[in-house]
C-alpha cells in the first residue's frame, strides 16, 4: 500500500468509528442508546444491541487488516524482530512475556505467518479499548475521536508487548473507578503479565483502593505527592530495585533491561518527546485551572485529574528518559475521558473553549505527522 494510501485509510477509518458510534450512543437519551457489551434485562434479544456489538467486531477486525497493511519490510524495525521469532517455534518457544506468549502459543497452531500476530494484537488491542469506552459512564463520541487520534490504539502497531497491557489498562480504570476491586486487580495482574511497565498501575491502585477514606482537601496532597514522586523518580527506582532483587529476583532481571541500577530508565535522551506531551499537558492545565468548577459538575473529578497529572509529567520527563514516555501511555485513556467531559461540561469562556479545541488540534497533529513519519520514511511499521 502507498505511503498516502495507509495515512488516508487510517484517518477515514477513525471518522467512521466517530460516526457509527455516535450513532449507537445518544447520551441526552439513556433509554434510547445503544450500548454494546451492555446486558439486555428487559428483553432476551435485542436486535439494536445486537447489530450495535456487530459493529464493534467488524471495525475491530478491519483495524487488524489495516495493521497487517501498514507492515514494512525492514529489518532494522520492531516488527521484524517480532516476526522472526514468530516464526521460529523450535528456537524461540516462549519469546516474550507470559501474556504475549499466550496469544503467540494459541495463533501459532493456526498460522506461523507474521500478519496473524499483527492483525491479532491490534485487534485484541481495539477490541479491549472499545469495552473500556462503551463500559465507562463518563464517555462521549468525542472522547472516541480523542482516543482514535491520539497514540493508543497506534502502539499496537509496533509495541506488541506493551500495546496490550496498554489497552488492558484502559478497562483496568472504568472497572476500578466504578469501585470493581477484585476484577480491577486481575486485570492489573493480566496488564503486568504483558509488560513491566504496567506496575506503575500498583501505586494507582492502592490510591483508588482507599480512596474513600480521603476528604475532598487531601486531594491536592495526592496531587503534589505525585510531583514529588517524578521530581525524585530515579532514587524512588533505586530502592525499588534493590527490593526487588532480594524478593522478586526474576522480574528484578527483566526490569534492568528498562532501568539501570542507578535508577535511569534506558534510551535516556530525547528532548523532542516533550512535545508530543502537549495535548495532556493542556489537559491537565485547564482541569487544574477549573477544578473547583469541574467538581460541581463532574463527579469523581479529583481522579481523573490526578491520572491526568501522571501521564503528563511522565511526558514531561521523557526529554531525559524516553522510556517515560512509555509509562504515560497507560494513562491516556482517563486522560482523554476527562479531555471529553471537559468538553462537555466546560465551555463557559473562550478560553476553555479554546483550550478544548487545542486538545484536539494539537493531539491530530503529532498523529498525524508521527503516521507520515512512519509511511512516507519507512513505508510503515
Amino acid at each position: 500500500m502507498k505511503p498516502i494510501f495507509q495515512l488516508i485509510s487510517y484517518v477515514v477509518f477513525t471518522f467512521l468509528c466517530f460516526v457509527v458510534f455516535s450513532i449507537n450512543f445518544n447520551p441526552t437519551n439513556q433509554s434510547l442508546a445503544i450500548h454494546p457489551f451492555k446486558k439486555n434485562k428487559k428483553r432476551k434479544f435485542n436486535v439494536a444491541l445486537f447489530l450495535s456489538n456487530i459493529c464493534v467486531l467488524v471495525l475491530a477486525i478491519i483495524f487488524g487488516i489495516l495493521s497487517v497493511f501498514y507492515s514494512a519490510d525492514i529489518s532494522t524495525l520492531d516488527r521484524f524482530n517480532y516476526a522472526i521469532r514468530y516464526t521460529q517455534p523450535l528456537i524461540y518457544p516462549e519469546p516474550w512475556t507470559t501474556g504475549l506468549n499466550f496469544i503467540v502459543n494459541i495463533i501459532r497452531q493456526i498460522s506461523l505467518n507474521p500478519d496473524l500476530l499483527y492483525f491479532t494484537i491490534s485487534f485484541v488491542c481495539f477490541f479491549v479499548v472499545m469495552i473500556a469506552y462503551f463500559k465507562s459512564k463518563k464517555t462521549t463520541p468525542y472522547t472516541l475521536l480523542l482516543i482514535m487520534f491520539s497514540n493508543l490504539l497506534i502502539y499496537s502497531f509496533y509495541l506488541l508487548k506493551q500495546a496490550p497491557s496498554i489497552a488492558i489498562s484502559a478497562l483496568f480504570f472504568v472497572l476500578m473507578i466504578e469501585e470493581k476491586w477484585i476484577s480491577g486487580l486481575v486485570l492489573l495482574l493480566i496488564c503486568v503479565s504483558f509488560h513491566e511497565a504496567a506496575l506503575i498501575l500498583v501505586p494507582i491502585y492502592l490510591y483508588l483502593v482507599f480512596l474513600k477514606r480521603f476528604s475532598q482537601s487531601t486531594h491536592k496532597y495526592v496531587l503534589l505527592l505525585v510531583v514529588l514522586i517524578f521530581l525524585f523518580f530515579p532514587y524512588i527506582n533505586q530502592y525499588f530495585i534493590r527490593v526487588f532483587l532480594i524478593f522478586v529476583p526474576s522480574l528484578a532481571d527483566e526490569i534492568s533491561d528498562y532501568i539501570v541500577s542507578s535508577g535511569i530508565i534506558v534510551d535516556s535522551s530525547n528532548l523532542l518527546t516533550i512535545f508530543r506531551g502537549i495535548p495532556y499537558y493542556l489537559i491537565t492545565i485547564n482541569a487544574l485551572f477549573n477544578r473547583e468548577y469541574l467538581t460541581k459538575k463532574i463527579p469523581q473529578i479529583d481522579i481523573y485529574i490526578v491520572l491526568s497529572l501522571f501521564a503528563s509529567l511522565s511526558m514531561g520527563l521523557s526529554f531525559y528518559m524516553y522510556w517515560m514516555s512509555r509509562f504515560a501511555a497507560y494513562f491516556y485513556f482517563p486522560s482523554l475521558v476527562l479531555a471529553g467531559l471537559m468538553a462537555e461540561h466546560n465551555r463557559k469562556t473562550l478560553i476553555n473553549r479554546l483550550l478544548n479545541i487545542g486538545i484536539l488540534l494539537s493531539l491530530s497533529f503529532f498523529t498525524i505527522r508521527y503516521l507520515a513519519q512512519i509511511f512516507f520514511i519507512h513505508g510503515g511499521f
